[in-house]
C-alpha cells in the first residue's frame, strides 16, 4: 500500500515538473520568435536603435555601464544619431575639442552596406561617418545577431579601436523638449 502512494505521488510529482516545463519551453519560444520577428522586421526596415550596456576599450577588458548612462545608436530614414563615450588613447588630439573626446552624431546622413555572415546569424552593417566634434572619419561596424544582441566596432586612424555591446531595442519615444 506505501509503495502503491509513493509511486503516485511520484507519478503526479514527474506529471507536473514535464507540464509546467512544457509550457515554460512555449513560452520562452514564442518571446524568441516574436524577438526574432522583431529584429527581422527592424533590419529589413533599416530601423535600428541599439541600446549599449557594455563598452569594449582595446586596452581593458569589459567594461558595464549604468543603464541609465543613455549610450545608443540609431539609423533611422538613412541618418545616424548616436552617443557613444570614448575610453583609449588619442593620437592626435588636434582633430578633437579638448572637451569632448566622445563619439557623437545627430542626424548625419549615411549610406551603408549591409550584409548577412556565412552562417547567417547576424546582419553586418559597415559605414563611415564624420564625428560631431571632429574633422575624423570613424569606421563603423555593427553585427546585429538574429537574437538582438549586438556588437559596434569603431576605428578611426586617430584613436585605438573599441567595441560596444548591447541590444537591438524598440525606439523610444521622443521627448517633446
Amino acid at each position: 500500500m506505501k509503495t502503491s502512494r509513493f509511486n503516485f505521488f511520484a507519478m503526479a510529482l514527474i506529471g507536473t515538473i514535464m507540464l509546467l516545463g512544457g509550457c515554460g519551453i512555449s513560452k520562452n519560444g514564442n518571446y524568441y520568435a516574436e524577438n526574432e520577428a522583431f529584429v527581422r522586421t527592424s533590419l529589413e526596415n533599416d530601423d535600428i536603435y541599439i541600446f549599449i550596456d557594455r563598452i569594449v576599450p582595446s586596452f581593458v577588458g569589459v567594461q558595464p555601464i549604468s543603464s541609465s548612462d543613455g549610450y545608443f545608436l540609431s539609423i533611422e530614414d538613412g541618418d545616424l544619431n548616436c552617443y557613444l563615450p570614448y575610453f583609449g588613447r588619442i593620437h592626435n588630439s588636434v582633430v578633437l575639442v579638448a572637451e569632448n573626446a566622445g563619439i557623437e552624431v545627430d542626424g548625419s546622413q549615411i549610406k551603408f552596406k549591409k550584409r548577412q555572415n556565412k552562417n547567417k546569424t547576424s546582419t553586418i552593417i559597415t559605414f563611415d561617418c564624420k564625428n560631431q566634434y571632429s574633422t575624423e572619419t570613424l569606421s563603423f561596424n555593427i553585427e546585429i545577431y538574429n537574437n538582438g544582441s549586438a556588437t559596434i566596432t569603431l576605428q578611426s586612424i586617430f584613436r585605438d579601436t573599441i567595441s560596444y555591446y548591447g541590444k537591438l531595442e524598440k525606439r523610444p519615444e521622443k521627448r517633446n523638449k
